[in-house]
């Protein structure tokens, strides 16, 4: 799995050979129509940190209710920040 955070810190997956933006799960409950993306202005994204045993590797924390934990190659994590 690519994950990317973007100049404007929009976390991004790579699926079906193509970055697709990853919406928040919040906008849809806080506001009609949503247009919310899952970034880092949020206080639920975590940073990214290596891995302890293993620092080929990197984990992204999203502490949006559900913990969603992404470990992914350090060279699979694209930051543009």
């Amino acid at each position: 799995m690519k994950i990317k955070i973007d100049k404007n810190g929009i976390l991004s997956i790579w699926r079906k050979n193509q970055w697709k933006q990853q919406g928040c799960r919040f906008a849809g409950i806080y506001s009609k129509g949503g247009g919310w993306f899952c970034g880092d202005t949020c206080p639920l994204f975590g940073e990214p940190f290596e891995v302890i045993d293993n620092p080929d590797y990197v984990v992204l924390n999203l502490y949006c209710g559900f913990d969603a934990v992404f470990t992914v190659k350090k060279d699979d994590l694209i930051d543009e920040r």
